[in-house]
Parts: C-alpha cells; structure tokens; sequence
C-alpha cells in the first residue's frame, strides 16, 4: 500500500467523522458572507427574510442576505434589488 495514499485515506476518515455532511432534511449549515462563520443546527423555519434555525437548544434567526446556505430545506433566496430611483 502507498503511504501517502494511506495517510490522505486516514485524514479523509477523521474528517467526514469529525465534520458530517448534512445528513437530513432538516439539518443545514449557514456560513456568513462576511467572515465565513457556520452555524449548523436544524431548520425550523423561513421567517421574513431569516432562516430560522434552532442549535443546542437555541432558537435562532440569521438573516438569508447575509449568508450561504447547504441543506435540503435551503430556500434560492434572492436579495431584492434597490429600486432605481433616477428612472
């Protein structure tokens, strides 16, 4: 067996047990766009314009336009754009 092969095999083991993928329809994983934070908790709900997500227990509302969203019950949220007011 090649080594370096064995040791990536290895690291790549540790990691997916360390860092699951979202593994069910109502868990997702929301990164800010402005420091690449990641909240993963479970999707209770689409509030307004915020997802609303509960982790350990806490219930939280993150707003869409300021992050990425991974997870099935993710919505394509589009930030509505500033109406043009020189027309």
């Amino acid at each position: 067996m090649n080594t370096r092969f064995g040791i990536v095999s290895a690291v790549s083991a540790v990691f997916f047990t360390i860092c699951p993928a979202v593994a069910s329809a109502d868990q997702m994983v929301l990164t800010t766009l402005s420091s690449g934070l990641q909240l993963q908790g479970e999707f209770l709900g689409f509030e307004g314009h915020a997802y609303v997500i509960e982790i350990n227990g806490t219930r939280m509302h993150v707003p869409a336009p300021l992050v990425t969203c991974e997870g099935v019950d993710c919505l394509d949220f589009q930030p509505t754009a500033a109406a043009d007011t020189n027309s």
